[in-house]
């Protein structure tokens, strides 16, 4: 008996442990027949729980996805949602996918507490390189490429969190070296530097260098980063860099900053406040206003260079 929830806003990464879950569970020549996926609907449980519960044809499992669905049922489900928990065949698997952690506060999230298992799929926040790094590693193993410690690092730095981006460009790089390690050579040579290029925008607007945060939106549009990736890095980190500022004024410890500005690495905060040492909090706060409207004018269909480009000046001049 095997039963899956799979929740978070990493699509991507969702979607590799789906493919892996489907090669290892169903038989190639049986797939037709025992890989239901079953789209979110108000029937979609019932109809998942019918397929649960029928054998496989042939040889191998059944995989049974119900998309977008966290087990909801109304009290008349519920005693039909218990029994294809409890009595799932041992050679079925039934897949639960959203967004969104299923709430424990109901029934029916209670009973997949008692016979799931739970795996989390979070976008890695593009500051916790750690993370970042385990995750280059899990996905080069999965794809048999061998990486040097100094590949993995310029990976994070030119990927940051798009997992899709990462997947891609590890294909790439396995193509181009063979059977040989990647070496941080291989990964100048083959990618271009996208999120690391919006920090470093982030830090060039900081320190008001407006001909390097110029060159630096030049350098982003020729790799086609999208217009609103580079404003969400810009406000992820100038809000960062806020509240470390304001607590810090407060008195605040580090563990305290840490928790309230969702940073999982307290000892990160000494690294910020440096950053933001000489920077007033007024300044951040009129700069998180300028990204709003810079995010407002993308969004309405504007220029999206010329936005970047006035809205950039502004920035560094606030």
């Amino acid at each position: 008996m095997t039963v899956i929830i799979l929740h978070g806003e990493d699509e991507f990464a969702i979607s590799l442990e789906i493919n892996q879950l489907r090669s290892e569970i169903c038989h190639p020549d049986w797939l037709n027949f025992n890989y239901t996926k079953i789209p979110a609907s108000p029937e979609a449980l019932m109809a998942g729980i019918t397929s649960a519960m029928t054998p496989p044809w042939g040889e191998g499992g059944r995989l049974v996805w119900l998309q977008d669905n966290r087990g909801e049922c109304t009290e008349n489900q519920l005693q039909s949602w218990e029994n294809c928990l409890k009595n799932l065949p041992a050679s079925n698997t039934l897949l639960l996918t959203s967004k969104t952690k299923p709430d424990g506060r109901l029934k029916s999230t209670k009973l997949l507490q008692k016979y799931a298992q739970f795996k989390e799929y979070p976008i890695i926040p593009i500051w916790a390189t750690e993370q970042l790094a385990q995750k280059v590693q899990e996905i080069a193993v999965l794809l048999s490429i061998n990486l040097s410690p100094q590949a993995v690092t310029a990976l994070v730095e030119a990927v940051g969190n798009d997992t899709r981006l990462l997947y891609s460009e590890l294909q790439k790089l396995k193509l181009y070296v063979g059977t040989r390690t990647v070496e941080i050579e291989d990964v100048r040579t083959l990618v271009s530097s996208n999120t690391s290029s919006s920090l470093k925008l982030a830090s060039f607007i900081l320190q008001r260098n407006l001909p390097a945060a110029l060159s630096c939106i030049n350098d982003l549009f020729n790799s086609n980063e999208p217009p609103l990736r580079i404003v969400a890095t810009l406000v992820t980190q100038f809000r960062t860099w806020l509240w470390v500022k304001l607590m810090s004024q407060q008195g605040a410890s580090n563990q305290l900053i840490a928790k309230e500005a969702e940073i999982g690495n307290p000892n990160r905060i000494y690294y910020l406040k440096q950053e933001t040492q000489n920077c007033r909090l007024d300044l951040l706060q009129n700069a998180l206003c300028l990204l709003l409207e810079l995010e407002i004018m993308l969004k309405s269909g504007q220029d999206a260079r010329n936005s970047l480009i006035i809205q950039i000046q502004k920035l560094c001049n606030v």
